[in-house]
């Protein structure tokens, strides 16, 4: 009887490493939430839902529903294939859907694609590139002033 106390002990243990793990996830410290996923399969290694949460944490994500909009390849990642593998019913049909939902956002935007024309992500690392740049060059430009003027008061 003591055998099955402890298994029922290991299986919420389980189910509590992945709750916490996705309150990690929620907050954004993904190697906290790895951390927890991990745990949580150290206990019970067939858990669906922790290979999942490990897959977020490794695309970075606070959500299963942020995966409707990914572009990723789901099937090439390894957490994504073991909780695919180990899902039954509705939680499988549901990781399926996350697939079709990425194949169709990456269909989309190979749509959408103009030769030429940049993606919003572009443009956006473009000008934060650019500013880094304006503004290593302001400050140069100010201490060679600021030298230049100290030399001459130095005369």
């Amino acid at each position: 009887m003591s055998l099955l106390r402890d298994l029922k002990v290991q299986v919420t243990t389980a189910g509590a490493m992945t709750a916490r793990g996705r309150l990690a996830l929620e907050d954004g410290d993904f190697a906290a939430a790895a951390d927890y996923f991990e745990r949580a399969l150290d206990i019970e290694p067939f858990l669906a839902s922790a290979y999942m949460g490990k897959l977020l944490a490794e695309l970075k994500l606070c959500s299963e529903d942020a995966l409707e909009n990914s572009t990723e390849v789901l099937e090439q990642y390894s957490a994504y294939q073991k909780a695919v593998r180990f899902a039954r019913g509705e939680q499988l049909e549901r990781y399926g859907g996350y697939a079709r939902a990425a194949a169709k956002s990456r269909a989309a935007a190979a749509a959408s694609y103009e030769p030429g024309k940049l993606t919003e992500a572009e443009v956006e690392r473009r000008q934060a590139t650019w500013s880094r740049w304006a503004m290593t060059v302001l400050l140069g430009a100010g201490l060679l002033v600021l030298l230049f003027a100290a030399a001459v008061a130095a005369k």
